[in-house]
């Protein structure tokens, strides 16, 4: 044997050793929530890595990941969840909401602020108060309602969107 073949043969040995030891820690599962249904888009990665997948249409995934790592499920809206892995190929998880309330919220028209982190000024104005017959663009209905308010037709078509 010359020293090519047998540099591809210890390469093809390394390679399938290495593959079949990916095949050995393949983690499974599906994520669903608490009525069952699947959790399309649930991010799994393992904990201190940046080695991760994410959740099918059907809400299954799988991951090589060795024994004792520890795997976190994290979904908008849900609790994340954290299980460290054991001999079980298979690992089924259920995430639960996350159901937190918010105080006092500022809508700027652009985002979403807590009051408290809120440097500017605000005004209220309620529907009913700017509900005007025979106006159907509320961009007109708001003119002169708040202070700083002002409605321009930059167009100069009459009739046209302000």
């Amino acid at each position: 044997m010359n020293l090519k073949s047998t540099c591809l043969l210890m390469l093809i040995m390394a390679f399938s050793l290495q593959t079949s030891h990916a095949q050995e820690n393949r983690i499974s599962g599906k994520i669903s929530d608490i009525n069952g249904l699947p959790l399309v888009g649930v991010t799994v990665l393992i904990k201190d890595t940046r080695r991760g997948v994410v959740s099918d249409y059907e809400g299954t995934y799988s991951i090589n990941a060795e024994p004792g790592e520890i795997l976190q499920f994290s979904f908008i809206g849900m609790k994340e969840q954290q299980i460290t892995i054991g001999t079980a190929p298979i690992i089924n998880v259920t995430l639960v909401e996350e159901i937190e309330g918010l105080d006092t919220v500022v809508i700027t028209g652009f985002q979403n602020v807590q009051r408290d982190l809120f440097t500017g000024a605000s005004q209220t104005i309620k529907a009913e108060d700017i509900k005007l017959d025979g106006v159907a663009d509320v961009s007109r209905a708001l003119e002169g309602r708040a202070a700083g308010v002002s409605v321009q037709n930059v167009t100069g078509t009459f009739g046209a969107a302000p």
